[in-house]
C-alpha cells in the first residue's frame, strides 16, 4: 500500500535500502516535513508513478494538449517582489527563489500529461501533482557525489538567445551565486569539491515555446559518515539551493515571509537508487490539482538586479507542459 510518512521516516529507509544496496523510489516535501517512499517491490504502481528516460510513452502526442492559463496578476506578483527586494537591498538575501502558482485550464488529466511530457524527470502523484523536472539535483555513485544547480532561462528564439543568455549580468549573477552556493553545500558532505563544468545551455522544447537553461556542474568525494547514511546525506542539502537562495537559511524564512501558497511538494526532490546509483531531481515545472482546480507552480530568482516585469514574464514562460 502506497502512503505519505514523515519526512524523518522516510530519510531513514532511504538510508537502510541504500545501505543493503536494494532498488527504491522515493520524494520530498519542500518543507522537509512529509514524504512517500516505493521498495523494490513496490516500484510497479498506479499511484506514485515515475519516469527517469527522458521519454514520452508510445501512443501519446504533444498535439491532443490544449493548455490555457490565467496569468497571475501583476499586483500580486509585484507585492511580494517589492517585499523580497526591499530584503535583498537590505543585505538579508542576495539571491531568492520566488514562486507562484496560476490557474490553469487543461483538456488532459495529470496521468495523460504524465504519460506524453518530454522531460528528463516525470512523477505522477494520483490525484494529487505531476512534475516534468529538466533539474538533477544529486546523483551518488559508488563514493563520488555530483550536482547540477540549474539558474538562467532565456526563450529561445534564434541562435543569438544562446549567447544572450550567457553573457547576461543579471543572469549570470545567479548562477554565480547558486554555485557558489551549491558548492558550500557539497563541502558539507564531501571532500574535494570542485567544479567540473560552469555554465552550460539545456535546449528545452514546449507547447508553448523552447528554452535555453543554464547550468553547472560540481563533485566532491562523500565523506565516511555519509556512506552508510546517504538519508541524512540529503536531508543536510536540502531544501535544494537552486528553488531557496542564498545565504540559505535567512532566505527560506523570507520565502515564507514573501509567497502566498503552500508548496509542498513542490521544490521538493525525488530520487530513483537502482542498486548501484543514486539519481535524484528538484520537483519543478509542477502542476498540482487542487479541489478540483487545476494550478501551476512556477517562479525565478531575484537579485539586486532584478526588475519586476521581467521577473514576472519569467513566471509566465515557465508554464509550459514539454510536449512537441
Amino acid at each position: 500500500m502506497i502512503f505519505e510518512q514523515k519526512y524523518r521516516d522516510v530519510i531513514g529507509l532511504i538510508s537502510r535500502e541504500h545501505r543493503n544496496e536494494r532498488p527504491y523510489f522515493f520524494i520530498l516535501d519542500y518543507y522537509k516535513e512529509r514524504g512517500y517512499f516505493l521498495n523494490s517491490e513496490q516500484l510497479d504502481n498506479e499511484i506514485l508513478k515515475f519516469d527517469f528516460s527522458g521519454t514520452a510513452i508510445k501512443g501519446f502526442s504533444g498535439s491532443s494538449l490544449a493548455l490555457s492559463f490565467t496569468p497571475l496578476e501583476y499586483s500580486v506578483f509585484e507585492n511580494a517582489f517589492n517585499r523580497v527586494y526591499d530584503h535583498i537591498l537590505s543585505g538579508d538575501s542576495y539571491l531568492l527563489n520566488l514562486c507562484f502558482k496560476s490557474k490553469i485550464h487543461l483538456n488532459l488529466s495529470l496521468n495523460q500529461i504524465f504519460q506524453m511530457a518530454r522531460a528528463k524527470y516525470k512523477v505522477f502523484l494520483h490525484d494529487q501533482f505531476v512534475a516534468f523536472s529538466p533539474e538533477t539535483f544529486v546523483i551518488i555513485e559508488k563514493e563520488k557525489i555530483h550536482t547540477f544547480p540549474m539558474k538562467g532561462t532565456r526563450i529561445a528564439e534564434s541562435e543569438a538567445d544562446k549567447e544572450l543568455l550567457l553573457n547576461d549580468p543579471k543572469e549570470n549573477a545567479e548562477h554565480y551565486t547558486i554555485v557558489d552556493l551549491l558548492r558550500n553545500d557539497l563541502s558539507i558532505v564531501a571532500n574535494e569539491v570542485r567544479v567540473e563544468q560552469f555554465k552550460y545551455l539545456d535546449l528545452i522544447q514546449t507547447d508553448r515555446h523552447s528554452l535555453w537553461q543554464m547550468s553547472s556542474h560540481i563533485s566532491g568525494k562523500i565523506r565516511e559518515h555519509f556512506k552508510e547514511n546517504i538519508g541524512e546525506l540529503l536531508d543536510q542539502l536540502l531544501p535544494a539551493g537552486s528553488v531557496t537562495g542564498a545565504p540559505k537559511k535567512r532566505t527560506c524564512e523570507i520565502i515564507t515571509e514573501a509567497e502566498n501558497f503552500n508548496r509542498k511538494y513542490y521544490t521538493g526532490i525525488c530520487g530513483y537508487f537502482d542498486g548501484r546509483k543514486l539519481e535524484t531531481a528538484v520537483l519543478i515545472r509542477f502542476i498540482e490539482l487542487d479541489n478540483g482546480e487545476f494550478y501551476f507552480k512556477s517562479g525565478g530568482g531575484i537579485t539586486s538586479m532584478s526588475a519586476s516585469k521581467s521577473e514576472y514574464l519569467e513566471v509566465i514562460n515557465k508554464i509550459y507542459v514539454p510536449v512537441f
